[in-house]
């Protein structure tokens, strides 16, 4: 019990975590559920459920050995913005070569994208801006390119989703290596939520996988 000598009033606490405020005299303030946070509604001190404003929380994240990503169909429902970290060592492309790094949305197809794109290629070449039929961030690559992905996206429900790729990747075995980089921008027309994102080197053949890679996927309501 806690007594207050001046006033003569005295509070019982009942529980740890309770605390003393004035409100005419010593009022207890009971104690609130984990997470809640100390706020201030008409003059007096009260608990409330932590904003998520502004707050980045992990969507997904997977390490794939000898796979594709796919966080599965319909099995997340992202938040208004989006950031993607996709880091590789290397490719298991089954002997072949030249392959883009492609992206698919839900169960999006080639004709839901209306992209313009820069490239930089490994010279600094200029690519001019063209149509993209499917997102290819990460440009073109062989059985020993290793890099990452940072990709930014805004997820807004009954409007196209724009977003901004940009990778860099190292190209081994051929002339000695080199690095290549790109940066793409990009519109998918489909205007429904995003819930799905798989992530593939190329999607007609299923023996063309990332090797030792890791897709992590942020997201906030902002």
């Amino acid at each position: 019990m806690v007594q207050d000598v001046g006033a003569g009033a005295s509070v019982v606490m009942t529980t740890n975590g309770d605390m003393v405020y004035y409100n005419s005299g010593r009022q207890r303030l009971a104690k609130a559920s984990d997470g809640n946070v100390l706020t201030q509604a008409s003059g007096l001190p009260s608990w409330a459920a932590a904003s998520s404003g502004g707050l980045w929380s992990q969507a997904y994240q997977a390490t794939v050995s000898d796979a594709n990503f796919d966080t599965g169909s319909g099995g997340i429902t992202f938040k208004k913005y989006i950031q993607m970290w996709l880091s590789w060592k290397d490719f298991d492309l089954n002997g072949g070569t030249n392959y883009k790094l492609e992206s698919i949305f839900n169960n999006s197809t080639t004709a839901e994208y209306d992209s313009r794109y820069f490239q930089n290629a490994n010279a600094g070449t200029r690519v001019g801006q063209g149509d993209l039929n499917i997102y290819e961030a990460g440009g073109t690559m062989t059985e020993a390119s290793a890099g990452n992905l940072l990709v930014s996206m805004v997820n807004i429900n009954g409007e196209p989703k724009y977003g901004l790729a940009q990778g860099s990747w190292y190209v081994d075995g051929e002339a000695g290596g080199y690095f290549n980089r790109s940066t793409v921008w990009w519109q998918w027309t489909n205007t429904a939520l995003l819930t799905r994102v798989a992530i593939d080197p190329n999607f007609d053949d299923v023996n063309h996988k990332f090797a030792n890679a890791t897709l992590t996927i942020m997201h906030t309501d902002g």
